[in-house]
């Protein structure tokens, strides 16, 4: 049911799993990506959080933000700023 909420490119990424629940009260999103290009492949991502009404909650951590991955597997984990957080939207894309 989440899948619909991450935004990637399938000729690069492979989405395996998401696992989504609520720690000491605030969202956690953990994905777990099979990257299918080469190692040290440079991504970036940006996600937001939204509140139980839908509205998108403003937080520090909305901007864009860097990560790389080696070939294969590999497990993001993303915990929501704000325990007000009840859904996300992720966007993750290949940096140039």
């Amino acid at each position: 049911p989440h899948a619909g909420k991450v935004e990637y490119s399938r000729l690069q990424l492979r989405l395996d799993d998401i696992r989504v629940n609520k720690t000491g009260g605030l969202l956690v999103v953990a994905l777990d990506w099979n990257n299918l290009k080469g190692n040290g492949t440079p991504y970036r991502y940006r996600i937001f959080w939204h509140d139980a009404r839908g509205g998108v909650l403003s937080s520090a951590d909305q901007g864009w933000r860097n990560v790389t991955m080696n070939h294969g597997y590999y497990t993001m984990k993303l915990v929501a700023k704000n325990a007000e957080a009840e859904d996300f939207r992720l966007t993750i894309v290949k940096d140039k």
